[in-house]
């Protein structure tokens, strides 16, 4: 019975040893089974536009290889293709950080881009002129004027029977007392399709602005509307008329 007791209390270190050994190894084992998770996409959230003098914001939103995302509150590096049109202002401006602010400085358009951990991506951003007055569609470039006014649309007389036809146009407006060519940051959108044929504007962000009937078009009054800003938005009509 004195043998078999010393015996047990023999055991109980040599278990306990082994159980620590066992913890420690499987720890180190594991070191390279648990790892963090690296950033795979970002998208770029925020405003697409911005007017002159004003300012907005915008943030990084990150997925990682797990499949999980979440605003980005730092690390996140900005940049801007043009300083002059569009400025990154305050702490981000010399280093990463999480949401960013960005200030209009001319009108134009600028890339945006954001990168973390090697992973970028871009969004365009379109600086507006405050105030826009006499805001008219011409057609022709810039320093026509045939144009648009008030309210009273201008027209494009299109004969269908002679094929397909193409012309160019611009938009343009006045703010703080100087006129503008509008027509690259303008919106060109046809308002109604026709039932044969096509008709498109092309939307090329070149100024000025080609607008093309195809040959054997339905005959009708197709208006374009030109919009342009966003607080508040201004608006020109051209009107294609295929006849």
């Amino acid at each position: 019975m004195a043998t078999e007791r010393k015996l047990a209390g023999k055991r109980l270190p040599l278990t306990v040893a082994f159980a620590v050994m066992l913890v420690a190894a499987f720890g180190a084992g594991c070191k390279g089974f648990f790892q963090a998770p690296t950033l795979t996409s970002i998208t770029i959230n925020g405003p697409t536009s911005v007017q002159v003098g004003s300012t907005i914001t915008m943030t990084a939103y990150g997925v990682d290889n797990n499949n999980q995302g979440s605003t980005l509150q730092s690390g996140v590096s900005w940049s801007t293709s043009d300083s002059t049109i569009a400025a990154i202002t305050g702490s981000c401006a010399s280093q990463t950080c999480g949401g960013v602010t960005i200030q209009g400085v001319a009108a134009g358009q600028v890339t945006i881009g954001a990168s973390d951990e090697s992973v970028s991506n871009t969004a365009t951003l379109n600086v507006t002129l405050p105030s826009v007055t006499n805001f008219e569609v011409c057609q022709g470039a810039y320093g026509s004027t045939t144009c648009s006014s008030g309210t009273k649309a201008l027209e494009w007389d299109v004969v269908i029977a002679n094929g397909g036809a193409s012309q160019t146009f611009i938009s343009q407006g006045n703010s703080e007392g100087t006129e503008y060519d509008l027509t690259t940051q303008s919106a060109w959108t046809l308002t109604v399709t026709p039932a044969a044929g096509s008709i498109s504007c092309v939307n090329s962000g070149v100024s000025p602005e080609t607008c093309t009937v195809a040959s054997g078009t339905t005959t009708g009054t197709y208006p374009v509307s030109v919009t342009y800003g966003t607080d508040p938005i201004v608006t020109a009509t051209l009107n294609i008329v295929v006849k």
